[in-house]
């Protein structure tokens, strides 16, 4: 009895060497976890499909300028912001205008309104087109990749959306919108340097009393100097020439004769 009491008293616990085992183990695995030693990733897996929405779902700001548009034959070249604002506030007559029902909350937005009052027209804006032909004293307001041949342009407060050293900044007819990156990369962006500008003069005969003054002058340019600034700010330039230039092309201011000097070409 004596010698087993002894062998119990002199018997070492395990459980210290267990816990420097396990301690010894953890050490290990993280080592191999960060060195990638195992076939399988311990650390948590990071979505791709995650950062990839985040990334989709970042709005950034769409700008859509808007047109005053009317019939060709409106007398309107030009519109006043703050008549515009006023006559749609207060339903003045004197300034009638149809509001494309697409764009309707976008509209009340530039002009700062909560609603239309009931004299302002609203329709479709496929409508619009030949509405505007039918009543010369209407306007509208359209997008501007909405505007085509079938209506006439007009300025702004003096400006319009159409010329090449526009203001975009100061532009009064504009909205702002937030969309996600996808969704504006699929949205009509306007630029002043993509628009291209014609000019067409009509009908030129440099004979009779155009060239009288060409003569008298010294200056074949002549017939051209005040409306040369207009002419040579257009990208291309069209007329119909209607008299030949030819040699010896006698001058005559009252014959049906009709020639021009081939040094005419400047």
């Amino acid at each position: 009895m004596q010698s087993l009491s002894q062998k119990e008293k002199v018997k070492k616990p395990f459980w210290p060497a267990l816990v420097i085992f396990l301690a010894l183990g953890l050490v290990l695995i993280v080592v191999c976890s960060e060195k990638n030693l195992f076939l399988f990733n311990l650390k948590p897996h990071e979505s791709s499909t995650s950062s990839s929405i985040a990334s989709n779902s970042e709005t950034v700001s769409v700008e859509t300028y808007y047109v005053p548009v009317a019939g060709f034959s409106s007398s309107f070249q030009n519109l006043n912001l703050e008549e515009v604002q006023s006559s749609l506030k207060n339903g003045d007559v004197n300034l009638q205008i149809v509001i494309p029902l697409e764009n309707r909350e976008e509209l009340l937005s530039i002009f700062q309104l909560g609603d239309f009052p009931l004299a302002v027209t609203t329709m479709p804006r496929t409508e619009i087109y030949d509405y505007l032909n039918a009543h010369s004293d209407i306007v509208s307001f359209l997008p501007w990749n909405e505007v085509d041949f079938r209506l006439k342009t007009l300025k702004i407060n003096g400006t319009s959306l159409w010329e090449k050293q526009v203001d975009l900044e100061k532009y009064p007819l504009k909205f702002v919108s937030a969309e996600t990156k996808d969704q504006s990369q699929n949205l009509p962006q306007y630029s002043s340097q993509n628009l291209i500008h014609l000019a067409a003069v009509g009908e030129l005969i440099l004979s009779r009393g155009v060239a009288e003054r060409i003569i008298k002058y010294n200056d074949v340019l002549y017939p051209f100097r005040k409306v040369n600034a207009v002419l040579s700010s257009a990208d291309f330039t069209l007329a119909t020439l209607e008299a030949p230039l030819v040699e010896n092309c006698a001058y005559a201011r009252d014959t049906m004769v009709f020639c021009g000097q081939p040094e005419y070409v400047a």
